[in-house]
């Protein structure tokens, strides 16, 4: 269906001039051949009419060339093959771009011809009536084609996603086994440091207090509630894998119950921060990832490419109890390497000695957090509960660091680039 809604793409704009490309422009210009030599026969001695009819002649010939030579672009521009969705918009140009030359064209040829005095002179019905109608039909068809290539690509992406993740559950559930993430105390800051260096990830306990905790939670409740009123378009709202009743939200630094929790937590965590980011280290991200009920489970990822240096430091901080069937993170340690990467890469993600390690799961009590090198493999698991998860979390990296996702990672715009860990 694609490809014949191509075809006629092709089809129309070729004869929206109103001339015929391949038989009406040849007829008419052997019209006027013809006409020139009964002309030249009867009116020997008018050299003055000669030199005319031959200049124009010469044109028509000219300008029926440029025609033939437009017709065969068009043909082959109408046989490109297998067109995938994220080209339409270019077919979409190059269909505009053909209707727009055959009309030029169309009108050059009308001034060769009737400078002959031949009676080729189209009605206005030729080149107006009719004409307009088919090059708005064309773009609306055009439109309908970038739109619904577009859902499909959504469709098809999504369906990829999910297939990816069925595979990885399989091979986990042959592989790899599970436990829960050892929560440290917060002054063990030791442990806590080991733990990211040897793994890649370390469970802390109590960094918000649970009255920060409910009112962190409050607000971004009422938040989402009042900001889904904006619409779908809404920049407050981040990317996430697996949409499915699962989003971010990119929490308001300006409001007096999120700078305190950000403040609360950064005063738990000043040492780690500072050791594995520096005291200067740039505020990435701040948001809340929530999960509601039903929501799917993310294929296993990294938030950050394999660099070979520490690009950053993510926080998830429990605003309630998480339990196991409420689809906590999964972490799998020490896949925060060059090897993990490649082998996870080289296994199409979906196998290999990376998925087959040990993981473990961030089941959390209220006010605790999961603290991991952004380059770890991770995923959030389903929520196979009647509540909703969230999860407040936020993002330092040390100044300067080699981080792809700095441009676009999930944070306001007006704070983006505009504070460190010191201003806290």
């Amino acid at each position: 269906m694609f490809f014949s809604s191509r075809i006629y793409f092709h089809e129309s704009a070729c004869s929206i001039s109103g001339i015929s490309p391949r038989t009406s422009l040849r007829r008419r210009s052997i019209t006027v051949l013809r006409s020139h030599r009964s002309r030249t026969d009867n009116n020997n001695n008018d050299d003055d009419d000669n030199i005319i009819t031959n200049g124009a002649t010469e044109r028509v010939r000219i300008n029926h060339k440029k025609s033939k030579k437009n017709i065969r672009e068009l043909s082959r521009t109408s046989l490109i093959k297998n067109i995938n969705a994220m080209e339409v918009g270019k077919m979409f140009e190059i269909f505009v771009f053909a209707a727009s030359s055959q009309y030029a064209n169309a009108v050059e040829a009308r001034e060769y011809l009737t400078a002959t005095g031949e009676v080729f002179q189209p009605t206005p019905t030729e080149f107006d009536s009719g004409n307009v109608g088919i090059l708005l039909f064309t773009l609306a068809l055009g439109v309908y084609g970038m739109i619904t290539s577009f859902e499909n690509q959504a469709e098809t992406t999504e369906a990829a996603t999910v297939d990816r993740v069925r595979k990885q559950m399989e091979y986990l559930d042959l592989y790899a086994t599970s436990e829960k993430l050892i929560g440290r105390d917060v002054v063990d800051v030791r442990a806590i440091e080991m733990d990211l260096a040897e793994n890649g990830v370390s469970g802390v306990k109590a960094i918000l207090k649970k009255e920060t905790s409910d009112e962190m939670l409050k607000y971004v409740n009422d938040a989402i509630e009042k900001e889904n009123d904006k619409g779908t378009n809404n920049p407050n709202f981040g990317n996430v894998y697996s949409r499915k009743n699962r989003f971010d939200y990119k929490v308001d630094l300006r409001n007096p119950v999120v700078k305190k929790a950000l403040q609360e937590a950064c005063a738990s965590l000043k040492e780690i921060i500072e050791k594995t980011c520096g005291k200067d280290a740039e505020l990435l991200e701040l948001a809340a990832l929530i999960s509601d009920p039903e929501s799917s489970r993310q294929p296993i990822h990294p938030d950050t490419n394999y660099r070979p240096n520490l690009t950053a430091v993510t926080t998830f901080v429990a605003l309630q109890d998480v339990t196991e069937q409420m689809g906590p993170t999964l972490f799998i340690p020490k896949t925060n390497t060059s090897e993990a990467h490649t082998s996870f890469k080289e296994n199409l993600e979906i196998a290999g000695p990376s998925l087959a390690k040990p993981n473990v799961l961030a089941i959390m009590n209220k006010g605790d957090c999961s603290l991991f090198d952004s380059r770890l493999l991770h995923c959030g698991l389903e929520n196979k509960s009647a509540k909703r998860r969230i999860l407040f979390y936020f993002t330092f990296g040390p100044k300067n660091a080699d981080n792809p996702n700095r441009g676009f990672s999930t944070i306001r715009e007006d704070i983006r680039n505009q504070f460190s860990f010191n201003d806290f």
